[in-house]
């Protein structure tokens, strides 16, 4: 029995259908690129504005860091105290400050050897970032004659053992009351006009704990960054805040009480401090550049007991 053919009508009719499928299936395609395009091209703008904007907001924190810390560190420092031991323009070294106390009990000064001395400050008169450790510095307010200021001062020690708990001196009930830790300390040699008799350091006398430290520009070996370095006496420099705008990122000036710069310790009232700091890595610019993102703080710090503030 012969095959039937399908009429001509019907041929181009499933030709037809077929031919319109295709041309729906080019065009989906062609609207499907586009939109994934476009998705492509919001993407990889919101990870660019994202990328730029974390690391304006890590440049912006550097400073503020910057901002909280140097000033505090140097705001406690007398320079005719001798509490500046080096300078320069991109580095200073100082007493740094760690606790305060007052003397309930204080050391002995009766004429002889100075070294094994005890002072008893009070429990609840301490503040600080931390407690005393063997090893440690302290400098114990040095009176003297009450009539006179030219003897007042400081007596530096150093601690032999840890902190231990004691009682501050006085009658009953108030030994019971007053809690206290005994320092164990080493006193270095009296300077004249200062005196080693009985009375020079009166009860209430300040006691300040402190560790030598250092803050320093430096270049890091790892990345080849610059930035703000801390050093503890005896430890190594630690990155404390950065990346800087290459050297001279970190500058320090140093004024006298009338304004004007010097470079005799002793003599600053007034150390300015100009940060400049970079973004960790470039962003790119308005203008469609990529580049580091760049931005400065200057600060003037007053040290204590400058007498033109």
């Amino acid at each position: 029995m012969a095959e039937r053919q399908p009429r001509d009508g019907n041929l181009m009719h499933h030709l037809g259908g077929r031919a319109f499928a295709l041309v729906e299936l080019l065009i989906a395609l062609v609207l499907l690129g586009t939109v994934a395009a476009v998705t492509y091209q919001i993407m990889t703008t919101g990870q660019r504005v994202y990328h730029a904007q974390t690391q304006r907001i890590d440049l912006q924190q550097s400073l503020r860091a910057a901002a909280a810390v140097l000033p505090a560190e140097l705001r406690v420092l007398d320079a005719r105290d001798g509490d500046i031991l080096a300078m320069a323009s991109d580095s200073i070294t100082i007493r740094a400050m760690r606790l305060f106390a007052v003397a309930c009990d204080t050391p002995t000064l009766d004429g002889g050897a100075i070294t094994g001395r005890t002072v008893v400050i009070r429990n609840s008169l301490t503040f600080g970032s931390r407690m005393l450790t063997a090893g440690d510095s302290v400098l114990v307010y040095y009176e003297g004659r009450p009539g006179s200021r030219n003897d007042d001062g400081w007596l530096r020690g150093r601690l032999t053992l840890d902190p231990v708990s004691a009682r501050c001196a006085g009658p009953e009930p108030i030994a019971q009351a007053l809690p206290g830790m005994r320092l164990t300390v080493d006193l270095a040699p009296l300077e004249p006009p200062q005196q080693n008799r009985a009375g020079m350091v009166p009860l209430g006398a300040p006691v300040w704990g402190y560790e030598t430290t250092t803050y320093k520009e430096y270049r890091s070996p790892s990345d080849g960054l610059w930035y703000l370095g801390q050093r503890a006496a005896g430890a190594t420099l630690q990155p404390l805040l950065g990346p800087l705008a290459g050297p001279k990122g970190l500058t320090f000036a140093y004024f006298d009480s009338t304004g004007v710069e010097t470079a005799t310790a002793p003599n600053v009232a007034q150390i300015e401090i100009a940060v400049r700091g970079r973004t960790a890595e470039p962003t790119r610019m308005a203008d469609g550049r990529q580049a580091d993102g760049v931005d400065s703080l200057v600060m003037r710090v007053a040290l204590r007991n400058n007498r033109r503030f």
